[in-house]
């Protein structure tokens, strides 16, 4: 099970490099910030996205016991 979770996670950050890179290179997030940060679904997106990662870092390093 853990061989199968680190193979999976690792193919899972690989194609997020992938699509960070190619997506840097079609376009600047610091040119389309001031457009893309008026877009109410952008603002919701980054909110959802770093209440999540609070969720996992409060089960991972609060709620699993040691």
């Amino acid at each position: 099970m853990v061989a199968f979770l680190k193979v999976s996670l690792s193919l899972i950050w690989v194609f997020m490099v992938y699509v960070v890179v190619s997506t840097s290179l079609e376009s600047s997030l610091f040119k389309e910030w001031d457009y893309l940060g008026s877009i109410p679904w952008m603002r919701a997106t980054l909110w959802d996205f770093y209440a999540n990662v609070l969720v996992i870092f409060l089960w991972v390093e609060i709620l699993q016991p040691k």
